[in-house]
């Protein structure tokens, strides 16, 4: 997978564990519509989850998030590394604190994968 689209929707998943599509469209900054269209893939791809959440009257709505495949993608090339040797991206800098907080994350989630 290396659609940079994707990729953004995987971090903020994995910064805020479960998003509905308008949230994760206002996070990365494109539309509700291309959104479905990116979470419909990551999906099919066993990267990510859907479960219908109530939320008072009216249809339950859909939230996202990571599986553990997903969680590896999202975070694995970041944990185990020091912040200093991580080469930089064009528009996917790596800093210190996403790199702490993936360690944190996978230690929760994932404990046996650490």
């Amino acid at each position: 997978m290396s659609n940079n689209t994707r990729n953004r929707v995987l971090r903020s998943l994995l910064l805020n564990q479960k998003r509905t599509v308008n949230e994760l469209a206002e996070a990365v900054d494109i539309n509700p519509i291309s959104v479905r269209h990116h979470v419909t893939k990551l999906e099919a791809e066993g990267l990510i989850v859907s479960e219908e959440e109530r939320h008072g009257v009216g249809r339950p709505r859909l939230v996202f998030s990571l599986t553990p495949k997903g969680m590896d993608l999202a975070c694995g090339e970041f944990v185990g590394h020091h912040p200093k040797t991580l080469p930089i991206m064009d528009d996917q800098r790596k800093d210190l604190e996403f790199i702490k907080e993936c360690d944190s994350l996978l230690k929760t989630l994932l404990p046996e994968r650490v």
